[in-house]
């Protein structure tokens, strides 16, 4: 179907890969690259970024990846600040939920779908796992507590600033945007730690054994 076509298309270079690190979307793969880069690119290890386009679609880039035999890392997000988000931005126009019931329903579909994606991967459901999951045959999980975005206020401060002058400079473009995330993360001055540091480090030891 034209997902699997979507998945294919990201997934192309990961064919080619000694091992895979499977992310949510461009700009996480972004951040993976940049932080990789620092010590030595992911690439001389023989280890691709491929983003999945979305959460959702972790399933079937996993199970492309899983049948061609290649190791494989799945980093994502486990969404645990998603209803108080939703409640700060509540959708407005007719006929919309109530802020409350919209709130709760996010904060349900986000558990729900960490178990599910916990499950499919062979691990036990955990409604929101953090940091390393584990491990099962040649395929290790990894999940931000909360988004990618938040790991990066907590355990590098330099990074937001940072993005913010490649903006302001001209070199960054604004929003949401891969290449931008990426030269923030390959060009700070101070190293970033904790969950950052665990996951790039996690997705070495694929190449490792």
């Amino acid at each position: 179907g034209r997902w699997e076509q979507v998945c294919t298309k990201n997934l192309a270079e990961a064919f080619f890969a000694d091992a895979v690190v499977l992310v949510e979307g461009d700009d996480d793969k972004g951040v993976m690259d940049g932080i990789a880069a620092r010590t030595g690119m992911f690439e001389a290890d023989g280890i691709t970024v491929a983003s999945a386009a979305g959460k959702g679609h972790i399933f079937t880039a996993h199970s492309i990846l899983r049948n061609m035999g290649i190791p494989t890392i799945v980093v994502f997000d486990n969404d645990s600040g998603c209803r108080q988000r939703t409640l700060e931005k509540p959708s407005k126009g007719p006929g919309m939920m109530d802020p409350e019931k919209q709130a709760d329903q996010a904060d349900k579909d986000a558990r729900a779908l960490n178990r599910k994606l916990l499950k499919y991967l062979g691990l036990p459901e955990d409604e929101f796992p953090v940091g390393l999951v584990g491990t099962v045959d040649s395929t290790s999980v990894f999940a931000w507590d909360d988004r990618l975005e938040e790991a990066l206020v907590r355990d590098w401060r330099e990074w937001e600033p940072k993005r913010q002058d490649l903006i302001a400079s001209g070199q960054g473009v604004d929003g949401k945007n891969a290449a931008t995330y990426a030269l923030a993360a390959s060009e700070c001055t101070t190293e970033p730690s904790g969950a950052l540091v665990e996951a790039v480090a996690a997705a070495r030891r694929l190449v490792a054994s």
